[in-house]
């Protein structure tokens, strides 16, 4: 009898194990999937970086180059979207209210603000695409964005519609556009906002990948590559997987070195309170290099010109 339990115990096991690792694979053959829809070939994937004069250039990188600089930046403030400090947490609500379109609090703090706050949200910068899809218009909006704003910087009129009038934008603007565009196609989006960035997290209604729940960047990446969510704490195992699932299971781990010139000095951010007049939410001045600026890492201080560009 004894012997009778234990071989079902066994035969329970196996095929538990059986079925988690199924599913395991099924994942990220799906995962693989949306990043391939969604990026392409991730030969050809490219990083956004801004040379000297604040114009944007794409750089090969791949699906482990882009794991390590998102596991590097992870619990930095610059992508922490759930910080610990009170005041960080006032600043990214304040902020996510400020810049979104159908907030009725965030159309309060736009007109108190008054400026160009007050038509921040105004003209037309929600961008169509013809893609059958939701994959399909993700994609085509995002690199809609990517091609079209050619410089970072602030545009003359502090807006999404200025931004792609003017080729010109912030990660705010990048984001916004990409955020409300979707939004208009059904595609369930939210801006996110950490104390010194900007960037969209997405969750897919396709039948095929419901519930499906990650990050997009156009300010650092100029393919949609999908990312691991960022909430300031560690990426996960299973989502390191994800996020190498377009990769061969025989691929060779490189050494991944950080290029030093890549990681800035970040100063503190400042203790802001919550007003129902901000202060203009604008990046920093000085040199617009994301890779190597030693200007004033104020994500949102109101200054004419550029920041910079948050490194990878």
């Amino acid at each position: 009898m004894n012997k009778v339990k234990i071989l079902i115990v066994l035969l329970l096991l196996t095929l538990f194990s059986n079925d988690v690792l199924a599913q395991t694979a099924d994942e990220l053959r799906k995962f693989a999937e949306i990043q391939q829809a969604l990026a392409g070939d991730p030969g050809q994937w490219r990083a956004r970086y801004t040379d000297p004069n604040n114009f944007f250039y794409h750089a090969p990188t791949n699906p482990r180059k882009v794991l390590e600089a998102e596991r590097l930046q992870r619990t930095d403030v610059v992508l922490n979207s759930n910080p610990a400090a009170q005041a960080d947490k006032d600043f990214i609500r304040y902020y996510e209210a400020l810049y979104d379109e159908e907030s009725a609090d965030g159309e309060f703090l736009r007109q108190q603000a008054g400026g160009t706050f007050a038509t921040l949200l105004s003209g037309n910068y929600k961008l169509q695409s013809n893609a059958g899809t939701e994959l399909g218009r993700i994609k085509d909006i995002y690199e809609q964005i990517t091609s079209r704003v050619a410089r970072y910087g602030r545009p003359s009129g502090n807006s999404p519609s200025t931004c792609l009038l003017e080729n010109m934008g912030m990660c705010r603007h990048m984001a916004i556009i990409l955020q409300e565009s979707m939004e208009e196609y059904g595609i369930t989006s939210k801006l996110v906002v950490s104390p010194k960035h900007a960037w969209v997290r997405v969750t897919l209604s396709d039948p095929q990948y419901a519930g499906t729940t990650f990050d997009l960047d156009p300010t650092w990446y100029a393919h949609t590559i999908p990312l691991a969510p960022r909430d300031g704490t560690p990426i996960s195992p299973e989502w390191e997987k994800l996020m190498t699932a377009i990769l061969p299971t025989d691929t060779p781990t490189p050494t991944l070195t950080p290029t030093p010139t890549l990681t800035p000095t970040l100063t503190p951010t400042p203790s802001i309170t919550v007003t129902p007049e901000p202060t203009s939410p604008e990046e920093d001045t000085g040199n617009e290099n994301g890779m190597n600026n030693s200007g004033p890492s104020n994500f949102y201080d109101d200054q004419s010109g550029g920041g910079w560009v948050v490194p990878r």
